[in-house]
């Protein structure tokens, strides 16, 4: 076996482009001046990103899973978990 490298450090750099270089992908793709191809070529976003994203009419990048709680809820339960901690009964994982 060679110095094979762990995944971990073999990872590509994932959306590596702006919501002003999708904007304008987007709006060349609608006006039919580009193909979905030529544009995300000339914008440097994947094809297959671009689709989504014309299907979805969204500019926003975003990476990874959706979260399970609002930001609202993490809040409250972050508050929670210090003022427990603060009176001496930290959560453990089981809790």
């Amino acid at each position: 076996m060679e110095n094979e490298l762990p995944a971990s450090t073999t990872r590509t750099k994932r959306a590596q482009w702006t919501s002003q270089q999708m904007e304008n992908a987007i709006k060349m793709v609608e006006r039919g001046r580009l193909s979905t191809y030529a544009a995300a070529a000339r914008y440097n976003i994947r094809r297959r990103t671009l689709r989504n994203h014309l299907a979805s009419r969204s500019t926003a990048r975003k990476l990874g899973r959706s979260s399970v709680f609002t930001t609202e809820q993490q809040d409250r339960l972050v508050r929670i978990i210090i003022r427990l901690a603060d009176v001496g009964v930290p959560l453990t994982s089981k809790m």
